[in-house]
């Protein structure tokens, strides 16, 4: 029995972390929480992500069940100019809610919106990030492409979102992530206000062709009569002088 409780402990899962996030060129997001596969709160020893796109980033780790399910974390900008410096996420902590057997991937769209606190440095783990983007703490390239594969399969996985619980892990709000919220703000409402414009403008459009129709229609009346007044001053004539 102790045997093979041990052996459901050891159970293993891959999973997949995609994360769209507002991190600049010189910044590396990592996941780190409180158990050794994220770190145990060292931002040194986290589960680094490498950038796929622009915005978009991704983490592929195995990790057993029993060690998922007690995980709890949050993320953090690395910087890459200032070795050994990590900006935390403020808010609640995060947990990954899954089935067993299954290969998780977590969807994480939030972090764009998502506050960070002023860069605190730490002391533990590699404080170099620089080269950390081409791999994903350990995991393979082929481990990745056994991960791509067991993801797509129907008969494995599925799409489960970060869940949260309360944290006492707040930060001063994060400057340069603020002007990008900002900026997509501003934009947003630009394109809101010229799209106002043009509607506007198409009305009054529409307004001033009714208006121009209404005329024509006027001026055909007016013409008209005039036409049946002309008759009927020529009848009347030819009836004066036989």
């Amino acid at each position: 029995g102790d045997v093979r409780g041990r052996a459901r402990l050891r159970k293993m899962v891959w999973v997949k972390i995609r994360a769209v996030a507002a991190a600049s060129e010189t910044q590396q997001l990592a996941a780190v929480g409180n158990t050794p596969t994220f770190g145990e709160w060292e931002p040194g020893s986290a589960l680094k992500f490498r950038r796929v796109d622009e915005m978009m980033f991704e983490a592929v780790v195995e990790i057993s069940e029993a060690e998922l399910r007690q995980t709890r974390y949050k993320y953090v900008l690395v910087s890459k100019d200032d070795p050994g410096r990590a900006c935390w996420e403020s808010g609640e902590d995060r947990v990954v809610l899954f089935e067993p057997g299954q290969t998780v991937v977590v969807q994480e769209d939030s972090l764009v919106t998502s506050v960070f606190g002023d860069g605190v440095k730490f002391e533990k783990g590699p404080t170099d990030y620089t080269g950390a983007q081409d791999s994903t703490n350990g995991a393979s390239g082929s481990a990745e492409r056994d991960a791509d594969a067991a993801d797509e399969s129907d008969a494995v996985g599925g799409v489960v979102r970060a869940q949260s619980s309360q944290s006492s892990r707040e930060g001063p709000f994060d400057a340069e992530l603020l002007q990008r919220v900002a900026a997509v703000g501003a934009a947003v409402c630009g394109g809101a206000v010229l799209l106002l414009a043009i509607l506007k403008s198409r009305k009054a459009a529409e307004k001033e062709d009714k208006a121009e129709a209404a005329r024509a229609d006027h001026a055909t009346l007016i013409d008209a009569f005039r036409s049946f007044l002309s008759g009927r001053r020529s009848a009347l004539s030819i009836n004066a002088n036989p």
